[in-house]
């Protein structure tokens, strides 16, 4: 039995919607761009009213299908036998087979982080700008520390090697309130807040020595306008062991094509999608602004936002309104506590925050 068609929207539907109501060309086939039915500039004029159209819906409201939980893990630190430095920061690993790479773990030449150099009891720390790979690729026991100033060691000098600096996972632009992170498995999550990263240079000028981080910061280094910008989130404290990390983030919706053929959010936006595409070829082909009485697809682009956002709170909207969080008090044998407390179970049963 072949399964019905859903109601969604696709490149292919907005292809030939957009080419329908601004050449009244049809497709042959599956689409009239790949069935070579438009001609000249038109396969570019419709997907640049596609792409106009996306880019108005999806940067009309705050979805929550683009704010998805994301989980990854901070590095561990490494500390892995003892290096040499010399005058330009040019860091050699010591007899090291460790990991399997043959030195410095391989993660080295993705994740920022700090060479931390013990000199002395008690420590003192002379520290690196972020860690780069040596040039022209990493040989498992070689690295350049960037802007190094601190003195030559000639012989064998323990270490730390840790990460706090990590690109931002591919396909999200932020992320939204608290990092979390189980500190055991019978544990609540601990929150890992976010601030500015002026905070984070800043002790990190005091106190580079790993363990739990307690906060975070994104920020952008550098730009390409070839690429544009890179974003990173870093630590402070440098974490000391893998961290298995929870956050929500805001996806970097992406163009449609004959590959990715589908929209986010395409059940619920489908209709909207659609009629801001058209809206789009309105202003754009046919040189109606949203004020003329023919501009008919403008007009139902914002009636159709208006309830794709209404369907968009119902979706996202819990189911009821949890465990009672008023004043402390025991009733009929159930604790009511404060949510900001820990967790409490009671006569076999979880009642919520305590």
């Amino acid at each position: 039995m072949t399964a019905p068609a859903q109601l969604t929207c696709s490149y292919a539907t907005l292809v030939n919607d957009v080419a329908f109501a601004a050449f009244g060309l049809l497709p042959t086939s599956t689409d009239v761009i790949t069935d070579g039915v438009a001609t000249g500039n038109q396969p570019a004029q419709i997907t640049r009213c596609i792409r106009k159209g996306l880019q108005w819906v999806y940067g009309s409201y705050r979805w929550s299908f683009l704010r998805p939980k994301i989980a990854f893990s901070t590095y561990p630190a490494y500390t892995t036998d003892t290096i040499t430095v010399d005058a330009d920061g040019n860091v050699t690993l010591n007899g090291g087979v460790t990991p399997a790479d043959g030195g410095f773990p391989s993660y080295v030449a993705s994740a920022g982080g700090l060479m931390i150099i013990q000199t002395a009891v008690p420590p003192t720390f002379y520290s690196g700008s972020w860690l780069v790979a040596a040039s022209p690729a990493p040989t498992g026991t070689t690295l350049k520390l960037t802007g190094y100033t601190g003195p030559v060691f000639a012989t064998g000098i323990p270490y730390t090697l840790a990460f706090n600096v990590y690109p931002m996972p591919t396909g999200y632009d932020s992320f939204e309130g608290e990092i979390t992170f189980p500190p055991a498995w019978n544990q609540r999550r601990r929150p890992i807040r976010r601030v500015d990263q002026i905070d984070i240079r800043r002790r990190l000028q005091n106190d580079a020595v790993p363990r739990k981080p307690e906060m975070y910061a994104l920020f952008t280094e550098g730009f390409d306008p070839t690429a544009g910008s890179t974003r990173y989130f870093s630590f402070w404290p440098i974490p000391d062991q893998e961290y298995p990390l929870e956050v929500t983030g805001t996806w970097q919706p992406a163009m449609l094509d004959a590959s990715n053929k589908y929209p986010l959010g395409g059940t619920v936006l489908a209709s909207v999608i659609t009629e801001a595409c058209l809206a789009a070829a309105e202003r754009d082909i046919d040189n109606i602004d949203g004020n003329d009485p023919r501009a008919v697809h403008s007009r139902q682009a914002m009636i159709e936002l208006q309830a794709a956002v209404q369907r968009d709170k119902e979706y996202a909207a819990p189911d009821t309104l949890g465990v009672d969080k008023g004043h402390p008090r025991v009733t009929e044998g159930v604790v009511h506590r404060r949510q900001t407390e820990s967790t409490y179970w009671y006569n076999g049963g979880y009642t919520g925050w305590m």
